[in-house]
């Protein structure tokens, strides 16, 4: 059973989606598209789905066309560092990369690259004819498809890619993680696996779901295991956090994060190490960070800790920890942790399946067991032995290095494209 803690954040989630939707009602009702929701997006629905075959025949006609090096991202929340770091990786193989981003959060990343940021509206319909109008400016060659949201403009967009003869990948980020928890709308499961069919490769990310795609008969031929990587940068130093002595929590407050275990291991840290300092980033909005707060003030551990909203640049709180700790029931192939690593930052990470994948015990960080005691234990064996310390951080971006350098993740995709229109020609 969940304990108080995770019923909480629990609650907080469910109040924060029934925000979003007075938002949607209100914006809409402002805008004079509708009286309320519900008809308005059945008549939007109803009226791409009307304009479809059009937009599919032309997409057919323009098929000929001679493609451009262009690259479509569809199905974004938002464009942030990791995103961004993507695409700098077809712009660096001569590729243009467009964006197709609802933007939610607003922490849009600061670009490296000349790019274009073509942003969600409210409606289906626009959004898919302003696919169709990009597709003929540009000519792509590729669609990459994410998963967030309704699934709506992925599932046109990928038709009209299909249509327009552009190879398709799915990437899929874990979304069935959350399928396998939690009861998930017949529409919407269906509509993921007919985007699947459409897709010349599906790269997954999670391990452990083929017992699912086998439900729906997918062809274990189109799957591609592709793991998160990072970029590995020159600048790292290790001896000077030796006087830090802070450790950072850095993902979102979702429940199979167990943040509830590492709020009671602070206290218990702080009786042996009292210099210590938490940083916990991540909270969604101001209500999850009051929450924290006041669990921290229960504890007596408040003035060892701060707790942040989430960001899109990391970068500030990897420079000044000296510990991760990912406190997780699902560790592989956590993005912050992988991150953390190649910054020289030493993981206290749950020794759950699959955690061995990226951690070595005592190599390159401390596997601990999922209670608060074993948490605590293993961050104040690294905040008192600064030699221990050291030696993980290096083994830690010595893995990174080893395992998970983005630079070649996107080699395989390039491969495919060049192969169709590019007669195998790299740019």
């Amino acid at each position: 059973m969940k304990n108080f803690i995770l019923r909480k954040i629990d609650i907080i989630k469910q109040e924060q989606k029934k925000d979003k939707r007075s938002f949607l009602f209100i914006l809409l009702k402002k805008m004079g598209k509708a009286g309320c929701t519900l008809p308005f997006r059945l008549l939007d629905i109803a009226l791409t789905l009307l304009l479809l075959p059009l937009l599919m025949m032309i997409l057919w006609l323009n098929r000929s066309a001679r493609k451009q090096r262009t690259v479509f991202f569809v199905g974004l929340e938002h464009v942030i560092n990791k995103t961004a770091d993507r695409g700098i990786g077809y712009a660096n193989r001569g590729f243009k990369t467009i964006f197709f981003s609802h933007e939610w959060s607003g922490l849009r990343h600061d670009m490296a690259l000349e790019t274009t940021i073509v942003e969600y509206s409210f409606s289906v319909t626009k959004d898919t004819v302003a696919f169709c109008r990009n597709v003929l400016k540009y000519r792509p060659c590729y669609l990459e498809v994410y998963f967030e949201g309704d699934a709506l403009r992925q599932l046109f967009s990928a038709i009209l890619a299909k249509c327009n003869g552009m190879v398709i990948v799915s990437i899929e980020r874990g979304v069935w993680h959350g399928f396998k928890e939690h009861r998930v709308s017949f529409w919407l499961a269906y509509t993921y696996i007919f985007i699947f069919r459409l897709s010349d490769k599906i790269f997954y990310r999670e391990l452990g779901l083929f017992e699912i795609y086998d439900t729906y008969n997918l062809p274990r031929s189109k799957f591609v295991f592709d793991h998160n990587r990072v970029p590995v940068y020159k600048d790292i130093t290790y001896e000077e956090k030796a006087s830090y002595k802070t450790v950072l929590y850095l993902n979102s407050f979702k429940t199979f994060r167990r943040v509830d275990l590492l709020i009671k291991a602070i206290p218990l840290v702080k009786q042996q190490v009292p210099d210590v300092h938490f940083d916990i980033v991540g909270a969604t909005d101001q209500k999850e960070i009051d929450f924290v707060k006041k669990e921290l003030e229960a504890l007596g551990a408040a003035d060892v800790a701060e707790v942040y909203l989430w960001t899109p640049k990391p970068r500030q709180f990897y420079d000044k920890a000296s510990v991760f700790v990912l406190p997780a029931e699902l560790v592989f192939c956590n993005f912050s942790l992988i991150e953390a690593m190649e910054r020289g930052i030493p993981p206290v990470v749950t020794g759950v399946e699959d955690a061995d994948k990226i951690i070595e015990h005592n190599v390159s960080g401390l596997l601990c067991e999922l209670n608060e005691q074993s948490i605590a234990d293993s961050i104040i064996q690294l905040l008192r032995d600064e030699e221990l310390r050291i030696r993980m951080a290096k083994g830690a971006r010595a893995k990174v290095i080893a395992d998970f350098d983005s630079e070649f993740r996107l080699d395989p995709i390039v491969k495919i494209i060049n192969n169709k229109f590019f007669n195998g020609d790299a740019a």
